[in-house]
């Protein structure tokens, strides 16, 4: 088979080395961007988990505060919220159809 091939020998060898020698650096790289990757995609995921649960702790104690404030204050009805819309301030009539509306969505 090596008579077939016009190079020499040597010359053959030289080349097929360098070439094996290409490929074992690019197969290195290659494996460390993969490890690179992997770690990278790990510290996400603890991450991603990390700040999932703290939303979670979050609306709980969110929902928590919500139940301790519809508790103490009475359930204001619809028709309360549209009387107080034609003489009382603004802030206080948009403060209370706020509170009205959150309370209708925390009874559900």
């Amino acid at each position: 088979m090596l008579r077939d091939l016009v190079s020499s020998p040597t010359r053959l060898a030289r080349f097929f080395k360098d070439s094996k020698d290409k490929w074992k650096a690019k197969s290195l790289a290659n494996q460390q961007r993969i490890r690179e990757l992997d770690v990278r995609v790990r510290d996400l995921e603890r991450s991603r988990e990390k700040w999932k649960q703290e939303a979670k702790q979050s609306q709980f104690e969110l929902a928590a505060l919500a139940r301790q404030v519809v508790s103490r204050q009475p359930v204001v009805s619809v028709l309360d919220v549209v009387g107080e819309g034609a003489g009382n301030s603004s802030q206080s009539s948009s403060t209370t159809h706020a509170e009205w509306i959150y309370t209708l969505r925390t009874l559900r």
